[in-house]
This record gives C-alpha cells, structure tokens and sequence, in this order.
C-alpha cells in the first residue's frame, strides 16, 4: 500500500522549499555574474549545471527502475539540497559554484521522490494533487523574487539571500525524517518489465510525453531563469521591478493551478492543455515584440496563467499507463526535463552573449536576449501539436504500443 495521507503535507513541503532556493537564481543572476566575475554565457554554463547535476540523478533513477527506494531519495535528497546551497552561497569562483550547482541539481531527486509518491497516493486524481504540489512551488517561487528584490535593492547581497534558503531547506529535511514522509511505498517488482527502466522507451505512449515534456521545459526555462535580466536589459528596469517581473509570473502560475487544476483530470484534457500551449506562444510573442515595460509584464502574467498547469498534466498523461512505476516514470522525465534545461540555459546565455557582442550598427539594447528567447513559441505550437493527439492502446506486456 502507499504511504498514508498523512504523508502529504511534508512532501507538499519540499516543492516551495526547493522554489526558495532555485527562485533565487533569476533575481540574483546580474549580482552573482558581477560577484563571480563572469558573463552571460558563464551563468548560462552554471544554471546549465544545475540541470546537468539533476539530469544526472534522475537517469540514475530511471535506469534503477524500482530498486530506486522513494524514502531514501526523498531523504538523501533533502539532505543533499542543504549542503549544496550552503557550498554555493560561500562559493567565491565561477568553478566551486558550478561544482556546487551540480550538487543542488542532484538534490532534486528529492522532488522526484515526493513527486512520484504523491502521484500513487493521488490515485485517479493525481492531476489535482500534482497541480497543488507544483502550485506550491510557484507560491514559493512569487514570494521569493519579491523578497529578494527588495532586499538586493536596499543594498543585501545574494550571498544572504541562499544563507537563509539554506536554513529554510534545513527545516524541511527536518521535518521529512522526523514525519516518516515516503514509508509504505509499494514495491514495484510485480509492475511489467516495459514498465520500469530502459523498457519504458519501447512503449510509444511514454516516448510521446517525454518528447511533449522536453518541449514544454525548451519553453519555460527562458521565462524561469532569464526574465530578471531581459527586463533590465530591454527596459533598464530597477532591482526590484526586474526582480518582480518573475514573480509575476509565478504568481500567475499560482493563479493558473488552483483555477484550472480540475481540467487536467477531464476526458478532454489533451485537447485543453494543447490549447493552452498555442495561448502561451502567443503571448510570449506579445512580450518580445512589447515596447512599454507595462505592456510586457501583462504579456509575462499571461503567459504563467496559460502555462501553469501544462507540467502537473504532461506528467499525469505520461505516468497514467504506468500504476506501481512512478519513480521510474518521473525519474526519466526528470532526465530528459533536465538535459533540455541544461542545453537551452548555456544556449540562451551564449546566443545573447554573441548577439550582444556584434559592432554596434543597430543592435539595440537587450536584442542579444530578445532574439534568444524566441525560440520559445515554437516549442510550445510543437508541443501543443504533439499532445493533442489520443493517447495510444499500450501493451507494455510487449514492451509496444499501437494507434
């Protein structure tokens, strides 16, 4: 049997902790270059880390299939995230603070744990439950660029900021031991050979939501990490507003999964949240094309309300033919989520580096970031064309599917 219900609340918490930390980067982004002494494509290289620390993990995990125990990824995990955030707040290098991010990176099986744990416990409405723990997560991620710019604009430094992030992820590790969050979880050896590790590649339904999932996170991640910077660039906006700008867009987030979190369990959801995704590209569009800082920060809380439960339902499309694998399910997503991650953050940061850098003769100021974040609408009409279609019969018996 899995965990009881009691169970939920600790691991609901590990989601806006992690949002604590990860939420700092994009605010803090401009600092830690200036304190590093680097460029865009050297923090593009480090936010790049990150997602190569986690994909990482989470390949492990996927390729352990069950023998993957929930409980002590959840754990080790927990554990893992406080030391590395301590290691990257007192990182004086470009080099130690991407031997750090790494680190952190991997701390994020403790999100796939409570990810996958959540999924079991949710049953037929894992997509509400899912919605609510990336919900959190966004709350995290709206209250944290706010609290960040404020204080980096009354002249703190982003070192505090992860100290306290740091103190935050102790409390959490804390709680996650001492509740028991993950004990219970069913063994999954009973679950089909396709459906745990390397056999889930040989069922068609699961490569369709890994490939819909790397195109949503090609998307996201321009929005994630680098809206603080292309504000200040494009506009010369203050500490604060650039800071505020990703917090709108998680706020938007949060607003977008508790209206919307009951369509993601609904016969039509595919159509919906392919819907959503046309929505989300255009508006994405609206913000590179915007000339009036106004006008884009409508465009960016737009763009989190249609995006905000495409994740939660990508994984919930992906998870549902698989009862008895979700650690191994999400622990491969989570790698391809990751791998996307990593290239298009270095990706984006090198573009806007070269762009930037050309002679001057009309490149106009903020153009490097602007044409490198334009790639984004494309992923997301990918996207929306590949989810809309119906989920095939699988018989992962075979290790196959068929239309």
């Amino acid at each position: 049997m899995y965990p009881k219900r009691h169970s939920i609340p600790p691991l609901l918490a590990v989601f806006p902790t992690r949002s604590a930390s990860a939420a700092l980067l994009a605010p803090c982004l401009p600092d830690i270059a200036a304190s590093l002494g680097t460029s865009y494509e050297g923090i593009g290289a480090l936010v790049g880390a990150v997602c190569v620390g986690s994909g990482l993990a989470v390949l492990a995990v996927g390729l352990l299939g069950h023998r993957a125990r929930p409980r002590s990824l959840l754990v080790g995990g927990a554990a893992l995230q406080v030391l590395a955030v301590i290691a990257f707040a007192s990182s004086r290098t470009l080099e130690t603070s991407i031997v750090a991010a790494l680190f952190y990176g991997a701390a994020g099986v403790a999100d796939l744990a409570a990810t996958a744990l959540l999924a079991g416990i949710g049953g037929a409405r894992r997509g509400r439950l899912l919605s609510l723990a990336h919900g959190l997560y966004a709350l995290g991620a709206v209250v944290v660029p706010l609290v960040a710019g404020v204080i980096l604009g009354a002249g703190g430094t982003w070192r505090v900021l992860f100290a306290g992030a740091a103190a935050i992820s102790v409390l959490t590790l804390a709680w996650v031991v001492l509740s028991g969050a993950g004990r219970g979880t069913p063994d999954a050896t009973s679950a089909p050979v396709a459906a745990t590790g390397t056999g889930l590649w040989r069922v068609r339904a699961f490569r369709r939501g890994a490939l819909a999932m790397a195109l949503y996170i090609g998307a996201e991640i321009g929005a994630v990490i680098w809206l603080p910077t292309w504000f200040r660039d494009r506009f010369g906006a203050s500490v604060p507003v650039a800071a505020a700008s990703v917090a709108l867009f998680w706020a938007s987030m949060t607003a977008g999964r508790l209206l919307l979190a009951h369509r993601v369990d609904r016969s039509d959801a595919r159509v919906f949240v392919s819907r959503l995704g046309v929505i989300a590209a255009c508006a994405w569009v609206g913000v590179l094309l915007s000339g009036d800082l106004a006008v884009a920060l409508v465009g960016v809380a737009l763009f989190g309300l249609v995006m905000s439960v495409c994740a939660p339902a990508l994984q919930g499309f992906t998870v549902r033919p698989f009862p008895g694998s979700e650690t191994s399910v999400f622990g491969w997503l989570s790698t391809v989520s990751n791998a996307t991650g990593a290239a298009m953050s270095w990706t984006i940061g090198a573009t806007a580096q070269r762009i930037q850098g050309l002679p001057e003769g009309g490149v106009a100021s903020g153009s490097g970031l602007t044409w490198a974040l334009a790639g984004a609408p494309i992923l997301l009409m990918a996207m929306a064309v590949v989810v809309r279609r119906p989920d095939p019969v699988t018989t992962p018996e075979a290790g196959r599917s068929t239309p």
